[in-house]
């Protein structure tokens, strides 16, 4: 299996349909074939060949599809760089991936020249080169080779690469296909940036079905409203506090979204006060849920229309995580990796080709992962006797607010670099609008001070502005375990009230 196949096939069979759509500019599959075949040819001249690593500073654009395709037509790895960090942590991830040249677009020149010279000085290419450079042939680099390295916030403080191969994201995405047959002509949405594995896989998706995909480079209520009207967008993914934007809308009105057939949601708590708005205000649109991580290629379950009617609200089943998906093979276990009976919570563990081959250069953190060949999630849940799954607490300390993961170490070592701090504990705590929000607990030197203020601007030069805390509480201590942990669940019950 290798991706630039889809290209292939859809420039044989259907060359002058749409591909995608951003800014109102379009492009054929046919014009796309061919702008791709350029774009690999000047990434040859760049010095990339066959498992190179190539970085991208990007808005979501007609470009950043070109490029995508482009690395894998040469057999080289698409790196997306998260443009919400900081410079700090995006060279971080460039001097651990070291890739052999950083595209970027006009809006971030800036920044990927700075955080290019600080990472070993890693050459640089505007997105926009023109297609003047001689085509070159397809490598047709697939299976296990390396397609996308995707960095996400690391539990250690740090971030860790990804490795997702051809072979994962092509299954994952024919996966999603046994759930949701492609409709009769797809016009899609993209809302998440393209370093999200939620975007990549997406994309494949209905890319394999011959969809055309709409992208959003930037997530605006009124904007997501004027481009679903005005392309007849029949698919629309949304994380829950886009959907609460949409909804709250001044602009909004049902019939603005009239051709919409299925709106699918995750990557966050979802209220079940807000899908049932959802529903009551587009009944023509069936819901469908997801929940997965960047390792299992996005989505390893699914939850179907069917499992948000009147009686799935009323058993609950509406609030599960759906089954797992066709491709992948889900197990409750304990902590010694022993199946836990019907309706148990323990931990999530997943397996099949879906997913990712491991941590880049981190073999010990590939080992404890993806362990005997599951995945596991760190997150806790359960499953009923129909085999839906029920997420119900998140082992690893993550947090996710407005879509995005946080990790709690990450902030707290950004806020003991703080002279006046001596310890540091990050929760998340409920937020109506965000889902969660990062709530910093801090013990401050004997004799030193420091106000909430001045600790949310010195996080604020080291760490993305959705990661720097919305509240900073002081206390004199932080409640330990027997093994002198921090004991998170007693800060979670004193501070995560609603």
């Amino acid at each position: 299996m290798y991706l630039s196949q889809l290209l292939h096939r859809h420039h044989q069979c259907r060359p002058e349909k749409t591909a995608v759509v951003c800014n109102g500019r379009r492009l054929s599959y046919g014009e796309l074939h061919v702008r791709v075949a350029r774009r690999a040819g000047a990434l040859k001249a760049a010095g990339v060949g066959h498992g190179d690593r190539v970085a991208l500073l990007s808005q979501h654009s007609i470009e950043t599809v070109e490029w995508m395709f482009a690395c894998w037509w040469l057999g080289a790895v698409f790196s997306p760089q998260n443009v919400r960090w900081s410079a700090p942590e995006i060279v971080d991830a460039l001097l651990d991936s070291e890739p052999t040249v950083l595209l970027h677009d006009d809006l971030h020149e800036t920044l990927a020249q700075t955080v290019a010279s600080r990472a070993s000085g890693i050459p640089t290419l505007p997105m926009d080169t023109p297609v003047d450079v001689a085509a070159v042939d397809d490598a047709r680099a697939g299976g296990q080779d390396l397609a996308a390295l995707i960095y996400t916030g690391g539990t250690t403080g740090r971030s860790k690469g990804v490795m997702l191969t051809h072979a994962a994201l092509g299954t994952a995405a024919l996966g999603r296909l046994a759930e949701l047959p492609p409709l009769g002509d797809s016009v899609a949405l993209l809302t998440t940036p393209n370093f999200h594995v939620a975007s990549l896989i997406r994309a494949i998706t209905h890319w394999i079905a011959g969809s055309t995909l709409v992208i959003l480079p930037q997530f605006r209520a009124a904007a997501a409203l004027d481009v679903i009207e005005r392309e007849g967008v029949t698919d629309v993914p949304f994380v829950p506090t886009m959907l609460q934007m949409v909804l709250d809308d001044p602009a909004f009105h049902p019939e603005r979204m009239r051709s919409v057939r299925r709106l699918s949601y995750g990557a966050a708590p979802s209220a079940q006060a807000l899908l049932q708005r959802a529903q009551a205000a587009l009944p023509w649109a069936g819901l469908y849920q997801y929940y997965g991580m960047t390792e299992s290629c996005g989505a390893a379950t699914a939850s179907l229309p069917d499992d948000h009617d009147a009686q799935a609200w009323n058993t609950g089943r509406a609030r599960s995580a759906g089954r797992a998906s066709a491709v992948v093979e889900l197990r409750i276990c304990d902590e010694g990796g022993r199946d836990l009976p019907v309706g148990q919570v323990g931990e999530i563990v997943l397996r099949g080709p879906l997913v990712a081959a491991g941590y880049w250069r981190r073999p010990e953190e590939t080992a404890r992962t993806f362990s005997g060949g599951w995945l596991r999630t760190g997150d806790a849940g359960r499953v009923d006797q129909d085999g839906y799954l029920y997420v119900v607490d998140r082992i690893k300390d993550m947090i996710v607010s407005g879509g995005e993961n946080v990790y709690s170490a990450e902030v707290e070592n950004a806020l003991t670099r703080h002279p006046a701090v001596s310890m540091a504990a990050v929760i998340g705590v409920p937020h109506e609008r965000w889902g969660e929000a990062v709530h910093a607990i801090v013990v401050l030197q004997h004799g030193m001070t420091a106000d909430e203020a001045a600790l949310r601007a010195h996080c604020r030069e080291l760490l993305a502005d959705y990661k720097v805390p919305k509240c900073v509480a002081f206390s004199d201590e932080l409640p330990l375990t027997a093994a002198g942990k921090v004991a998170k669940n007693i800060l979670r019950e004193r501070y995560g009230k609603p």
